[in-house]
């Protein structure tokens, strides 16, 4: 929750929407970043240099800045969900989960949907000697994200499923759903 802080120095940090045109303050859009300090190109496959363009580098990063200089992170671009062509971080939706006293860990994902494409489900953990239940969850997030944003499902796991690098294993959770 909140703000990463400024750009470090030395570092332009912008948001841009698809077209790479620059977003306003509070609009999301893609984190992109140049400066001085940056490597000049990526070794690719086969002993290849790829320039990184001078405008500077997508990161994959969604978010927005604040009228102060301030980024917020939303988000990674390959994790949206897209619903009836809208999209959708689930770090948002994840996050609002965290904020219930009695959750220790969540995760949302993307699912097929036949009417709007992709749905919004969710994943939590109780912390220890709490208990959690989907309702209670859906409630939660009625009151803290826009109605299109909140979980088709929630269901409650004992732990969430992460991979050999602690980070959360999506695969898993799709067999799970």
């Amino acid at each position: 929750l909140g703000s990463i802080g400024p750009a470090m120095r030395h570092i332009q940090a912008r948001f841009v929407d698809e077209a790479g045109v620059p977003r306003g303050p509070g609009e999301e859009g893609e984190l992109m970043v140049s400066g001085p300090q940056m490597a000049s190109a990526y070794l690719s496959e086969g002993g290849r240099l790829d320039p990184i363009p001078q405008n500077g580098f997508r990161t994959g990063d969604l978010g927005h800045m604040d009228a102060d200089g301030y980024i917020f992170l939303t988000g990674r671009r390959k994790d949206l969900i897209i619903r009836g062509g809208v999209n959708i971080a689930p770090m948002e939706i994840t996050t609002v989960l965290l904020t219930h006293a009695a959750v220790a860990e969540a995760a949302t994902i993307g699912v097929p949907d036949a009417v709007y494409g992709e749905a919004v489900v969710s994943f939590v953990a109780a912390r220890a000697g709490q208990r959690v239940t989907p309702a209670e969850m859906l409630a939660h997030c009625r009151t803290r994200l826009s109605g299109f944003k909140v979980p088709e499902h929630v269901i409650v796991l004992d732990a969430i499923p992460k991979n050999d690098r602690g980070k959360v294993a999506r695969d898993a959770l799709e067999a799970l759903w």
